[in-house]
């Protein structure tokens, strides 16, 4: 799989000369007998086009409803609570896109998949079986350092009239009960959580699959907070639904030991249930740097014990002197020099 992680020179990503860079890499996999699948980002999470997207189109910024102790510039509502106000304002993220709005999809679509189909040479093309998308969801696990420290839920501007066209009621009066405790708190929470997931995988995950399955490519994706169903809710609602959206369903396993048997299991079975049995595990970060060969197999069969069927090894940086130093895993202490800690203790 072919990943522009952190492309040094951000105009050239998906120019002429980047697209004929990757064909030549394409036909060369094609020549040697590799499958040869294509990275939809610059990074990471998809769909910011390494930033490009958000400047051609600033309307697709991410939205979240935050709660605010003093009034926000956007208030969608205010209450009291236990003798306090509370202000719920609707903000946005300038580096981040609104996963639940259509649009960004759409244009996603345009600036990245359409871009590789026109600029890639047609056989190295043709030659492509899968796109892989990483970390899309709801918005707040990337913005989590920016949230304001009492609480924030996804939003976007068109949720209160998809609410009422779902419901039949204003949203903008309960909002208060998903944050605080009161009556009926508990089913407003489930409803809510449940329109996100389907406004998400509607919006943003079935429209890129549709798009693959159109060119004869698989549409593969994993999303952030896969690990256990209280993860997934608040990152992508249930995984079960996304899962189902696309033709060949992913996680992220990067640890070094067998652990936590739910998620592997989790998306193996929906591959059974409801695709052709294909799943695929983005696995052992950093490729492995400071595992052994025995956990590297031990960890794979694992995998594959529970239904897992395509690999793809978590990638191992060439460079050692920027990212890699705290991607994940963070290649410390294996690719640093302590030469100038041990001089200073001398």
């Amino acid at each position: 799989m072919f990943h522009p992680r952190y492309y040094p020179d951000q105009p050239g990503y998906l120019g002429d000369e980047y697209l004929g860079i990757v064909s030549e890499v394409i036909l060369h996999a094609k020549e040697v007998g590799l499958a040869f699948w294509l990275y939809d980002e610059n990074g990471w999470p998809s769909g910011t086009v390494g930033g490009q997207l958000l400047e051609k189109y600033p309307a697709d910024m991410q939205h979240w409803a935050g709660l605010y102790r003093e009034r926000p510039e956007h208030v969608l509502a205010e209450f009291e609570h236990e003798g306090r106000r509370w202000y719920l304002g609707d903000q946005v993220c300038d580096h981040g896109v609104d996963y639940l709005n259509p649009d960004v999809a759409r244009h996603f679509i345009e600036m990245t998949y359409e871009r590789y189909r026109q600029g890639l040479a047609p056989e190295a093309w043709d030659y492509v079986e899968a796109i892989f998308s990483d970390e899309p969801e709801f918005g707040l696990g990337h913005a989590y350092e920016a949230l304001p420290k009492d609480g924030a839920i996804p939003w976007t501007p068109r949720l209160p009239e998809l609410w009422r066209a779902r419901h039949g009621e204003d949203l903008e009066p309960l909002l208060p009960l998903l944050f605080f405790p009161g009556e009926g708190a508990a089913a407003l929470r489930v409803k809510f959580w449940e329109l996100l997931t389907d406004l998400f995988n509607a919006s943003f995950v079935r429209p890129i699959d549709e798009w693959c399955r159109a060119q004869g490519k698989r549409f593969t994706a994993h999303v952030k907070g896969e690990e256990h169903p209280l993860f997934q809710i608040p990152t992508s609602g249930s995984c079960h639904q996304f899962f189902r959206s696309l033709a060949l369903p992913g996680i992220d396993a990067l640890e070094r030991f067998p652990a936590n048997n739910f998620y592997p299991r989790q998306v193996s079975s929906a591959a059974r249930q409801f695709g052709d049995g294909r799943c695929m595990v983005e696995a052992f970060g950093g490729s492995g740097w400071g595992g052994t060969p025995e956990d590297l197999e031990r960890y794979l069969l694992w995998l594959g014990r529970h239904g897992l069927t395509d690999f793809v090894m978590h990638l191992s940086q060439y460079r050692l002197d920027s990212a890699a130093m705290h991607d994940w895993p963070p290649s410390q202490p294996l690719h640093l020099t302590w030469s100038a800690v041990k001089r200073r203790k001398v």
